[in-house]
């Protein structure tokens, strides 16, 4: 073991001193004490360290000398001898380490090493005095020191042995090399991130074609260069996809000094094109100019930016076509987007209110401000609002910070103006539909009532009772329209007290009196509706009376049977704007019943009389055509029979006598009023006709009621002689037939008894037993000869004469054949 001795002062020789510092040995990092030399310096050394002293001016020999530069010295002087003691130590060595050299001096070498070197300390230097064989230099060897204070302290140590006395010593110059180290670590650390870095580092020449002096392996990489030496033989002209680059950035890094993140495009040395962004500085260092550089390769953030800009654009193009409207604001209300082709419908283009502010640009539309100022509170909120007269449906959306405040509002709306349309106009069909169904059901009872009444008074009373008893009107009224004096006369009335149609006598020639739409739809011979009392004009006459009733709108309905009007139905409704197209089109079709209906009604009673008013009208002039045909054709047409073919035309059949019947039927073509003609029957200059007829001075009697008993038309004159009951108003007929037909004139009016029949045939005869299409198919194929052999007219003829299908026809015929057959054999004219 080592032990610690006294310090023993001891006055060396100059040269011993001097040469003791000059002569250090060092340190390996384990403490392994392993010298050069054993027995100190060398002789010639020792020669030459005294030459240096006897050539120098200075007195080595003066003890001050060497005492003040031990004691001035930055670098610890420490002396130990072969007991590991401190003989001598400088003042140095207190900054170094801490200790003044008085407390260092007699003690162990042992405390400034840190204790977990100690052991190895001991047995290298042991080690070393036993063998004497040096395996390391220990020149300027960095180890750990330990200070007084406890903590490391890295230094240098170059030791030395030499003698003194005869006593072997070991001198170290000591150095605190803690900032060098620490300058070293960091170099270290910048090599190791520059060699890892991924961008790329460089220094090249400051000429356009100068070469690469130095770069990292990631610039190697980027380049696809095989190796540092052959990127060094190159320059970064040689790299440039555009060579004028190298020289617009040399120029401009002489003018501003620097460059900062320029985008530039580099072709590698396989050929590959890549995106760089570069960073460059000009340096002089021992007069020479470089350029230092940090070369990024951003080929993936290009490829990025080129995605995220067509994205981009491919978004913008989508928003910008949305058929909905977005939009977002910041906290203060200002628009910082807007969006959508909606924006359009509302008086603006995509993208024009950005920069404005959501509260003046609607400082008049309150709901809209409600709901701004409400979302930048923080709520979200959805809502309906018509802006600009568009319906928008949207949402308000706020976005927050992490602090939970509102930085903006997001929102989206769509235009539901047509959604909202359709629905109104859903709602509204939904509600006539059931205007509609109320009508209906109101009008279904009078249908049936009107297959029960027999009489064109019970017609009349039970209409007006069953329309103003229904839930969809208030009252109705029935007026007999009289042709020859252009006004309609109330009758029958249901509903109303009788005082409100005093008077109420209603013109229909256009004239102030005409009460609106009853004089409409006479002359339409259509119906007519006051949809709103209140507002209508022409109603102002009985305005008062029917908003006191509690009356809002009235229709007008010509009761109608072909061309024929008999009379109007009036009804009015609580309902404001009732009467549209839909309903007006239902009550058109109940004029029409009601007026077959009365039509059939006085058939039937003229059927049933026995006594009937023989009306003869004649006819002159080339505006009838048949007048005109036989003037021409010299002939004469009697006409056999005539059927109901259509709603608005007769089926006739006719006698010719004096011309070729195929002639008449060509003449009878060109005429607007028939639209069917054909020969049944012919010889020479005699045969039987087909024709429909839509108007004529005939069709006009049939639409009042009357039955044609006969038709002559000859020498330019047609006589129609038709029968009505007794009680009929004749002078209505009259009156009609000449206001429509301005060449007929009336030529008698007789009461005709009819005669008796030789057989007694029950109360309910015959003509009860076929139904009235039953009795009109029959009949018709009767005339035509159907029943003739060979036939004149086949089933398919008269079908198509009639409108309805063949084996419609065949059936009308085989039922009423068996009914009649059935009759007669009750009344026993088979037995």
């Amino acid at each position: 073991m080592l032990q610690r001795k006294g310090f023993r002062v001891r006055k060396l020789p100059h040269t011993a001193t001097i040469r003791s510092f000059q002569r250090t040995f060092c340190a390996c990092p384990s403490y392994s004490w392993e010298m050069t030399e054993r027995n100190g310096s060398s002789a010639e050394e020792d020669q030459t360290l005294e030459t240096i002293f006897a050539n120098s001016p200075l007195d080595f020999g003066d003890t001050d000398f060497c005492q003040t530069l031990v004691a001035n010295t930055s670098e610890g002087l420490l002396t130990i001898d072969e007991d590991s003691t401190i003989v001598f130590a400088n003042p140095a060595l207190e900054r170094i380490l801490g200790y003044r050299p008085d407390d260092l001096v007699s003690r162990s070498l042992l405390v400034l090493i840190p204790d977990r070197l100690v052991q190895d300390h001991v047995q290298a230097f042991q080690r070393y005095l036993e063998t004497g064989d040096p395996q390391i230099d220990w020149d300027g060897i960095d180890l750990p020191a330990q200070h007084e204070e406890g903590h490391e302290v890295l230094v240098s140590i170059s030791f030395r042995e030499h003698t003194h006395d005869g006593q072997q010593l070991f001198t170290g110059v000591i150095r605190d090399v803690s900032d060098r180290k620490q300058r070293q670590v960091e170099l270290e650390r910048y090599e190791d991130i520059v060699t890892h870095l991924p961008d790329g580092i460089c220094r090249t020449e400051s000429d356009p074609d100068g070469a690469f002096l130095e770069a990292n392996p990631a610039l190697r990489d980027m380049l696809d260069v095989e190796s540092n030496d052959a990127l060094l033989q190159m320059g970064p002209a040689d790299f440039y996809a555009d060579p004028d680059d190298r020289q617009s950035l040399c120029e401009q890094i002489r003018e501003e000094g620097i460059l900062l993140d320029e985008k530039l495009k580099l072709r590698t040395a396989t050929g590959e094109s890549i995106w760089t962004s570069i960073t460059a500085i000009e340096r002089e260092e021992r007069g020479e100019t470089y350029i230092d550089g940090v070369v990024r390769n951003i080929t993936e953030r290009k490829d990025r930016e080129r995605d995220f800009r067509e994205q981009r654009r491919s978004i913008e193009t989508i928003l910008s076509h949305i058929p909905g409207i977005l939009f977002t604001f910041d906290k203060d209300g200002i628009f910082t987007r807007s969006e959508g082709q909606a924006f359009r419908n509302i008086g603006l283009d995509p993208g024009e209110a950005v920069g404005q502010s959501f509260f003046d640009l609607y400082a008049d539309h309150r709901t809209l401000l409600d709901l701004c100022r409400r979302a930048l509170d923080g709520e979200r909120v959805s809502s309906t609002v018509d802006v600009a007269g568009r319906v928008l449906e949207g949402t308000c959306q706020p976005v927050f910070d992490e602090g939970g405040d509102v930085t903006q509002v997001v929102g989206f709306a769509y235009d539901v103006t047509e959604r909202k349309e359709r629905e109104h106009a859903l709602e509204t069909q939904r509600t006539a539909l059931e205007r509609v169904q109320q009508i209906i059901n109101s009008l279904r009872p009078l249908n049936r009532m009107l297959a029960r009444v027999s009489t064109r008074d019970e017609i009349e009373q039970v209409v007006c009772e069953q329309l103003a008893t229904s839930d969809a009107y208030r009252f109705a009224w029935y007026g007999d329209y009289a042709p020859e004096g252009d006004r309609v006369t109330p009758k029958e009335w249901a509903g109303v007290e009788d005082e409100y149609l005093d008077d109420s006598e209603v013109r229909t020639d256009g004239s102030d009196t005409d009460l609106g739409p009853v004089g409409r739809a006479v002359r339409s011979c259509d119906v007519q509706a006051a949809r709103n009392i209140p507002t209508d004009s022409s109603f102002e006459p009985r305005h008062d009376e029917a908003l006191d009733g509690g009356y809002q709108s009235a229709a007008a309905i010509p009761v109608v049977f072909g061309g024929t009007i008999y009379g109007v139905i009036v009804v009015y409704s609580e309902r404001p704007n009732a009467f549209d197209d839909y309903e007006q089109g239902l009550l058109r079709e109940l004029g029409e019943r009601i007026g077959h209906a009365i039509h059939a009604a006085e058939n039937k009673r003229l059927l049933h009389t026995d006594t009937v008013v023989e009306l003869e009208f004649r006819t002159t002039g080339a505006e009838s055509v048949f007048v005109r045909l036989t003037e021409e054709l010299n002939c004469r047409l009697e006409l056999e029979t005539v059927v109901p073919a259509s709603e608005n035309a007769f089926l006739c059949y006719a006698a010719i006598k004096g011309a070729a019947p195929a002639t008449v039927i060509e003449s009878l073509s060109d005429s607007p009023v028939i639209d069917h003609a054909r020969v049944i029957d012919a010889t020479e200059s005699t045969g039987m006709i087909e024709y429909r007829i839509s108007e004529s001075p005939m069709t006009k009697l049939l639409d009042y009621g009357a039955s044609v008993t006969s038709k002559i038309v000859e020498n330019g004159e047609e006589t129609i002689v038709g029968e009505v009951a007794p009680d009929v108003d004749t002078h209505t007929i009259i009156t009609g037939i000449q206001a429509e037909y301005s060449n007929t004139t009336f030529v008698a009016k007789r009461s005709v008894d009819r005669p008796v029949q030789p057989i007694t045939v029950p109360r309910n005869g015959l003509e009860d037993v076929l139904t009235a299409r039953q009795r009109e198919v029959l009949e018709l194929a009767y005339h035509a000869g159907f029943f003739e052999s060979p036939r004149h007219s086949t089933g398919d003829d008269l079908a198509d004469a009639l409108g309805i299908t063949s084996p419609t026809f065949y059936l009308h015929v085989r039922k009423a054949t068996q009914k009649l057959l059935e009759r007669i054999d009750e009344i026993g004219l088979f037995k």
